[in-house]
């Protein structure tokens, strides 16, 4: 018996009405200033994917495990090693992350991430739970839930390239569109061939964790945003290490807990069925009520989220057009 599921526009659909919901709730909350007002900042979007994502569900009368895959037993040791291979992606890619920085701060392109005080213990916890928790959760359910699922009668390839653009883009920041991608390609990989998400959520929480403590435990590490041989020396050295430690340790963790019928990289994503996550649930809808309508609204998405990015970009380069311009 064939169960409904998500088709490939449902992901833009629930990612637009959140976006919606956020700016509603933003108007509101503006009275709060400060790190109160950054910390809501990075929970009201989390709050409204997951909400969105529920009812969704709800209206579509979706399992909400065949939008979000926890069937797989969780593996201990496959846990463990997702530190292990976040903290190799997060080295490697250092030297591709701030050497696009160079490239825009070159351009006059001033973006950044703004960040609460962290000097401050209590600021610490907080962004513990809202930088770092909370996104975990609420983006790994919309992108590599959501996304994903909505992608199951398409090739791996496919899946994960679109979780991977669609969370890199949904950032709206220049400055991350490099590290985000790969980092969502990775978490989409490991979602697919591990059938549970919560691999993808660790990995999500450590990555974040990481990008918080390494600048403030290691002041040295802010230095690194300074363009020179010396740095891209050390930048180099980072990411070489980083690639020794990703790929063998990715590697174990999918020989722990992914589906041993695909010993192949390139077996995965060739066949539209290698799906560990949803190869036991439900049959995939007919291209006729999700292909034509599902390709609108990811243009629809994508033209937004890319409209997105060039505004926030633009409006990062205004202090230097300025300057060009008297």
């Amino acid at each position: 018996m064939q169960r409904n599921q998500l088709d490939i526009g449902d992901p833009a659909r629930i990612y637009l009405i959140a976006f919606l919901a956020m700016f509603l709730l933003g108007i509101p909350l503006s009275i709060f200033k400060g790190d109160a007002y950054l910390f809501l900042g990075y929970a009201i979007p989390q709050i409204c994917f997951l909400a969105v994502l529920v009812l969704f569900a709800r209206i579509k009368k979706i399992p909400f495990t065949d939008i979000v895959p926890f069937k797989k037993a969780l593996r201990p040791a496959a846990l463990g090693l997702t530190f292990v291979v976040t903290s190799g992606l997060f080295l490697q890619n250092l030297l591709l992350a701030v050497g696009f920085q160079w490239l825009l701060d070159a351009g006059g392109i001033q973006v950044s991430v703004k960040i609460p005080d962290l000097s401050k213990t209590e600021n610490v916890l907080w962004a513990v739970l809202f930088m770092c928790a909370l996104p975990a959760v609420g983006e790994e359910f919309l992108f590599r839930g959501a996304a994903l699922s909505s992608f199951r009668n398409r090739s791996g390839l496919a899946a994960a390239f679109f979780s991977a653009a669609f969370f890199s883009l949904s950032h709206g920041n220049a400055a991350q569109l490099v590290h985000q991608f790969i980092l969502g390609f990775l978490l989409a990989y490991i979602t697919l061939r591990t059938g549970n998400i919560l691999y993808a959520v660790c990995a999500h929480f450590f990555n974040n964790l990481l990008a918080i403590l390494l600048p403030l435990l290691l002041p040295a590490f802010n230095a690194l945003n300074v363009c020179n041989i010396h740095n891209a020396l050390i930048l180099l050295g980072l990411s070489a290490i980083g690639i020794i430690v990703l790929y063998p340790s990715l590697a174990m963790l999918i020989r722990i807990a992914g589906d041993k019928r695909y010993s192949r990289f390139k077996e995965f994503f060739r066949d539209k069925s290698a799906y560990a996550c949803y190869n036991d649930t439900v049959e995939t809808p007919s291209t006729e009520t999700s292909g034509t309508a599902g390709r609108i609204w990811l243009i629809v998405l994508f033209v937004f989220l890319i409209l997105q990015l060039v505004v926030n970009t633009v409006i990062a380069a205004v202090p230097a057009l300025n300057h060009l311009l008297s």
